[in-house]
């Protein structure tokens, strides 16, 4: 006779699918499903037996250490009013997960100067969510001190009023963020909304990535300051396969590396969109005790036009 149940396939090997790595590892579990408007009639029992209002009720589920996953189901909303009480109860090894496509992704909107999402807890990941860093003028939006810690595949919006809708700074790496992952994240805001900086490497660590992002938003500083801003001696950067696009109206920087900072590593195979300057020179600007390696990047500031091979190449 024949059941109505999927199979249950047991096995140590986990896949990735649109949702990203939702196959729990040995030892881990499904710690809540959170959903804002409360259990539905339809739903499936075990996820109305696991399914909690916040984010915050979620984490509290989690064992440290364990790589406990937290489903955030499609429709969920919620605001992000201070810098603590959200992710009070993070535990490290934490896999947040929204579910969903396009708008219909969970949504997380920061509403007051102090809203932050602070990562201090290592091996956490943050998966397709939908980050909007606008709903007041807010002084530093997600920063992460922690090692390991992934943002990936999330709607990140930094700005939508001038003056009164945006992010000073968008993400932070600090100190101690060791083998950061930063990756196929959309990070958008109009050309009216200026942040001081839309991604920031500030402290020390070692072994960041920021790969396969679309980057497109604006910074204050025409001319020395780009979308993604190195302000630390960090090492062993990886930063490759990205879309950089400055939108400020006089923009002439798609990364930068300010101050007399020795950082290293490898910066590969990005373009970069501005509106001015000389993309050869400017496109990627870097203060001279910068150590970074550049490899196929281009930079272009005319509409209509293929970008030049930036920086200058070597002789």
């Amino acid at each position: 006779m024949f059941g109505t149940d999927l199979p249950n396939i047991a096995t140590g090997l986990g896949h990735r699918t649109k949702y990203g790595s939702v196959v729990l590892s040995p030892g881990a579990r499904v710690a809540a499903y959170v959903r804002s408007t409360g259990a539905q009639s339809d739903d499936d029992p075990m996820l109305a037996t696991n399914l909690v209002p916040t984010l915050s009720a979620g984490l509290a589920r989690c064992r440290s250490g364990f790589n406990d996953v937290v489903f955030v189901l499609p429709g969920h909303s919620e605001s992000v009013t201070d810098g603590t009480t959200m992710l009070t109860n993070l535990v490290a090894g934490t896999r947040i997960i929204g579910l969903g496509y396009g708008t219909n992704r969970p949504v997380f909107r920061w509403t007051a100067t102090g809203s932050q999402w602070a990562i201090t807890k290592a091996d956490v990941q943050f998966t397709n969510l939908r980050l909007l860093l606008e709903g007041a003028v807010v002084v530093k939006g997600i920063v992460t001190t922690a090692a390991s810690t992934a943002i990936l595949n999330c709607e990140i919006n930094t700005g939508t009023t001038a003056s009164t809708n945006l992010a000073t700074i968008g993400v932070e790496f600090g100190a101690a963020a060791d083998n950061f992952l930063f990756q196929q994240n959309y990070v958008h805001g109009i050309a009216g909304c200026t942040s001081t900086s839309v991604i920031k490497v500030a402290g020390v660590s070692d072994g960041g990535m920021i790969l396969d992002n679309k980057i497109m938003a604006a910074t204050a500083t025409a001319a020395t300051i780009g979308v993604v801003d190195i302000t630390a001696a960090a090492t062993g950067l990886d930063i490759g396969r990205n879309i950089f696009q400055n939108r400020l109206a006089s923009s002439q920087v798609g990364l930068s590396v300010t101050g007399a900072v020795a950082c290293t590593g490898v910066v590969y195979n990005n373009f970069v969109a501005v509106e001015a300057g000389t993309p050869v020179s400017d496109s990627f600007l870097v203060n001279a005790a910068s150590l970074l390696r550049f490899f196929e990047n281009y930079g272009t500031d005319t509409k209509n036009t293929s970008g030049l091979l930036a920086p200058a190449v070597v002789t």
